[in-house]
Order: structure tokens, then C-alpha cells, then sequence
């Protein structure tokens, strides 16, 4: 596969496999299938922690179905929450945060990630970030409310003071495609 041929998720994971380690703790502040779930406490391993989030009902199954399957479930936190709440159940510092914004696949699809409640969700994983801590967002600006969330992310992860590092990655030619944004906290 060409580098520039992979999804932006597959690349946010790469960013997350050269800074996470055994024993560290991470949010997954989007569980949808438990993709990424799973991935974090691969990562972290047994040793570690991993705080999972979603609102819907059904994310939180299908992610505790891949955890199970996977053995993964020891260390991980599967919470039924709006990850705006995200600081109500980490406690302490992580050293990773991760969002794949928008809908569920396969699911109801008017059901989406909303600027109001990922800026919070957003702003509260910056304050849990240990020093040196990463943070991953995919936002899709082309569905329905997508654009709006992007756009207020791009401006809050902006205005960040210099002891953050923050990067943004898109196709320049797929208009409303993918966008990753990664952000480091420095040590």
C-alpha cells in the first residue's frame, strides 16, 4: 500500500503505536465498534487502562463484543456516557486521547457527533493529557453537522497556547474528505 494510500484513522493509529506503551492509560472518546478500543488496550496491555465512551447503547455492545472476543477486556472501561463527561470517570493524567468523530456505522446515522459536546469532550481530554500526552481527532466534514464540528475544532485546537504541538492532515484534492487533527502536549 502506497503511504499516501491509508486511511487517516490507519494513520492516527501509527501516530498512537509510537508513543503509547505497555502500562500507560488512554480515553477512546468515541467507541462506535471498538476499533480503536481494542487497539488502545493492545497497546497499553494488561498493565494498563483504557477509558471507552459512547452515548449510544449499542456502540458500548458492540465494543465490549470485540473487547471479549479479543481477551482484551481486563483493561479496559466501557462507559455509556457523553464523552463530554469523559473528566467524571478518568481520573488522573493519560497519556492518550483518541476521537473518530461522526456517526456509528452501520447505525443510526442521525445520531452524530455534535461541536457543543465534542469541544468540552475535547477540551476535558487536553486537561487529562500528562505531559507529553497525544491526542488523535478524525472529523468528517462531509456529513450532515460535520463541517461545523471540524470547523470549531480547527479553531479551539488553534488557539491552544505554545506548549501544545498541533498538526492537521487532509487530502487537498477530496473536498469535505477526512481530516485528521493530532495534538502533543509538550513534556
Amino acid at each position: 500500500m502506497s503511504p499516501l494510500n491509508r486511511p487517516l484513522t490507519t494513520l492516527a493509529q501509527q501516530l498512537l503505536a509510537a508513543h503509547l506503551k505497555p502500562g500507560d492509560s488512554a480515553i477512546d472518546a468515541t467507541a462506535g465498534q471498538g476499533q480503536d478500543t481494542s487497539f488502545l488496550a493492545r497497546l497499553v496491555g494488561e498493565k494498563g487502562q483504557v477509558w471507552a465512551f459512547d452515548i449510544q447503547e449499542e456502540a458500548c455492545r458492540r465494543t465490549k463484543q470485540r473487547l471479549t472476543e479479543a481477551g482484551l477486556w481486563q483493561q479496559v472501561q466501557i462507559i455509556h456516557a457523553d464523552h463530554q463527561f469523559l473528566a467524571d470517570y478518568v481520573p488522573g493524567f493519560v497519556q492518550a486521547a483518541v476521537f473518530n468523530l461522526g456517526y456509528l456505522p452501520g447505525g443510526d446515522q442521525q445520531i452524530i457527533t455534535r461541536p457543543h459536546s465534542t469541544l468540552k469532550a475535547v477540551r476535558a481530554a487536553l486537561a487529562t493529557l500528562a505531559p507529553g500526552g497525544l491526542l488523535t481527532i478524525v472529523a468528517y466534514p462531509g456529513h450532515a453537522g460535520g463541517l461545523k464540528e471540524y470547523l470549531s475544532l480547527q479553531q479551539e485546537l488553534s488557539a491552544l497556547p505554545p506548549g501544545f504541538q498541533v498538526e492537521e492532515t487532509r487530502l487537498l484534492n477530496k473536498k469535505n474528505g477526512p481530516v485528521l487533527l493530532a495534538t502533543q502536549k509538550e513534556k
